[in-house]
């Protein structure tokens, strides 16, 4: 009779007892599969740490990506503008520089409410 391989991906079964309740509700609160959280738990008590990357993280990557391209398009204009200024201060448009400014305040605000979202999801392993 041949060797049967392991399963890769085995089912386990546990009695988990009163934490059964905690699990269902964060996995309710986080909007995840209860599978999930106890992955990452295991993950983590096991010393494998959180996946780099995962289904849970692609929003704030994508969420990222698309400010660092707010950030280049913002730094593009304000490099137009110190170039203009440099050939002929009085060519200064003063008005742009202001919506420059004001762009850069908002984006590096997002930027900062990102990263804490991310440091945040890290921190649990989401």
């Amino acid at each position: 009779m041949p060797e049967r391989k392991p399963d890769p991906n085995p089912i386990r079964t546990f009695r988990l007892g009163p934490l059964s309740q905690l699990l269902d509700n964060r996995a309710k609160r986080d909007q995840v599969k209860t599978a999930v959280i106890v992955r990452r738990a295991l993950r983590e008590y096991l010393g494998k740490g959180a996946p780099a990357a995962s289904a849970d993280t692609a929003p704030l990557v994508a969420a990222l990506e698309q400010t660092r391209l707010e950030l280049s398009r913002i730094g593009g204009n304000l490099n137009q503008l110190a170039h203009a200024f440099n050939m002929d201060e009085r060519m200064l448009d003063r008005a742009g520089l202001a919506t420059v400014h004001r762009e850069l305040q908002i984006q590096f605000g997002t930027l900062i409410d990102q990263l804490i979202e991310v440091r945040n999801a890290l921190r649990t392993g989401e």
